[in-house]
């Protein structure tokens, strides 16, 4: 009776030491000001968004064109655009847009990416060969244009625009995780794995890819920012979300006319882009570093 209770003791102080993953990487995390910065932004600018019919003061598409071009005051505190729409209201509705795009299309590539990257790097040899070899000849193109040219094909629209930059962002996702792959599966406890005839799904699903994702996940949060600026640039030449569908892209492609008369009109939305994608790579340094296994004490 008397050993059960210690032992149950000792099983309960060595649960209450252990830490999680993500507890661990969150202390590591707030370490670095930096990476905090850029979350509390990132929390903001997602909770602004899912409350934008809240917060914002009028509708995206509202016009008064007896108020175009003013330039911020009380009643319109970043201004109003050639249509006399509150360019406040555009771009808190506008972080819907980006957002999502950015989001999407990140897990449309990183998807896309973790399956032939881990394929490759699981097995190697000629099937490693073959699918890096097809993904050099994709990377060889910049990310850009290669989202130009496939939304170019596939037509004007924010879906499109989603699918286009989730395939020209592929290669990078594919060549890290084939990367992560080849390091964990290194480790005695797939061979041990392998030992005991567990399946080849199996191994790469409960034991290679959840010690794969550090730096996939990093990856990601940076990816959401490449992706956000990717949008935005399809956007301004007219690939990307179309009138009067309020992306910042597409608010910069707007004003672009006006800018040497009235600068607020571009102004807010280029700053709100900057925030944003700052405020991912910030984020996505500090978790390189408190993913970083050179880091665990």
């Amino acid at each position: 009776m008397a050993s059960t209770t210690v032992a149950e003791n000792a099983r309960i102080n060595k649960s209450s030491q252990k830490q999680s993953f993500f507890l661990i990487t969150l202390k590591r995390l707030k370490k670095n000001k930096l990476a905090m910065v850029g979350l509390f932004f990132m929390i903001f600018m997602i909770l602004v968004s899912v409350f934008a019919p809240f917060i914002a003061p009028y509708s995206y598409e509202e016009q008064n064109l007896s108020i175009t071009f003013q330039t911020p005051n009380k009643e319109h505190l970043m201004g109003t655009d050639n249509l006399g729409r509150d360019i406040l209201s555009r771009i808190i509705y506008g972080g819907r847009m980006s957002l999502r795009i950015g989001i999407i299309a990140v897990a449309i590539a990183s998807a896309m990416g973790i399956f032939f990257g881990s394929i490759a790097g699981y097995y190697g040899g000629k099937t490693d060969n073959i699918i890096m070899r097809v993904l050099d000849i994709f990377q060889a193109v910049p990310p850009l244009l290669m989202a130009i040219a496939i939304a170019a094909a596939l037509g004007p629209g924010i879906m499109n625009a989603m699918i286009a930059i989730g395939i020209s962002t592929t290669p990078a996702f594919a060549r890290i995780t084939r990367a992560s792959f080849l390091n964990v599966c290194g480790m005695e406890y797939i061979e041990a794995a392998k030992a005991i005839n567990a399946t080849d799904r199996r191994i790469i699903i409960k034991h290679v890819l959840p010690n794969a994702m550090s730096p996939i996940l990093v990856e990601m949060t940076m990816g959401v920012a490449k992706a956000i600026l990717i949008a935005a640039s399809l956007s301004f030449i007219g690939l990307g979300a179309q009138p009067p569908l309020p992306e910042w892209g597409a608010m910069l492609s707007g004003g672009r006319n006006y800018i040497r008369d009235y600068w607020h009109i571009v102004l807010f939305p280029g700053v709100t882009i900057m925030l944003t994608v700052l405020s991912l790579n910030m984020l996505g340094d500090g978790l390189r570093d408190a993913l970083d296994p050179r880091l665990k004490n």
